[in-house]
């Protein structure tokens, strides 16, 4: 095929598609509320307290897989308990997957960055900032924490292994909801299109 029948092609599709993303809305214009929200995203971002309803349920679900993990590391020898805890935490796990999901769709944090206005990537820099500092803040008391366990003398005295799991599982959520949930905790409630008709 020549060349000369595909390029054509080509231009026409690249034409088409900038005249289609000038005509969406940027981040740097008036009005932009980010993707296409659903009337029930837009009731859930609307609301201070219920972006913290999910925040705290987050927080209670990755708690109680905590503990979950810990009593499935303890009770390794009993195959009832592994059958009974294991789809427990897994279905714990599914929670958590799905409230993490619902509270970084109300709170911007799972947006495209490039989507964002200035106030929203402020916010979420300042989000992903902190939860960074918390993550490092962990992993630097489990350092301390085995330091001053193994200390001078290793053999004698040993971080449990049981533990490991658990708090490895603790340091990865905090790594991955602190931002969300900072987000959830610290934006106002947002004002609905019908008050700023009004205004």
């Amino acid at each position: 095929m020549p060349l000369s029948r595909i390029l054509p092609k080509r231009r026409s599709t690249q034409i088409r598609e900038d005249r289609e993303r000038a005509a969406r809305p940027s981040a740097d214009g008036p009005g932009f509320r980010g993707p296409e929200e659903s009337p029930r995203l837009r009731r859930l971002r609307a609301s201070r307290g219920r972006r913290r309803v999910y925040a705290v349920l987050v927080v209670l679900a990755t708690l109680a897989a905590t503990a979950l993990l810990g009593v499935i590391n303890f009770r390794s020898g009993t195959s009832v308990a592994l059958a009974v805890l294991t789809p427990v935490f897994l279905v714990v796990m599914a929670v958590i997957l799905v409230l993490n999901t619902q509270l970084g769709r109300a709170t911007g944090a799972n947006y495209r960055y490039r989507n964002l206005d200035e106030r929203q990537r402020f916010e979420l820099d300042r989000a992903t900032r902190i939860g960074h500092h918390l993550t490092a803040g962990l992993m630097l008391a489990v350092f301390l924490v085995l330091a001053v366990l193994e200390g001078p003398s290793p053999e004698s005295v040993s971080f449990p292994e049981k533990l490991f799991m658990p708090v490895l599982w603790v340091i990865l959520m905090v790594h991955a909801s602190v931002p969300a949930l900072y987000l959830a905790w610290t934006q106002p409630d947002e004002v609905s299109d019908d008050e700023e008709e009004q205004a």
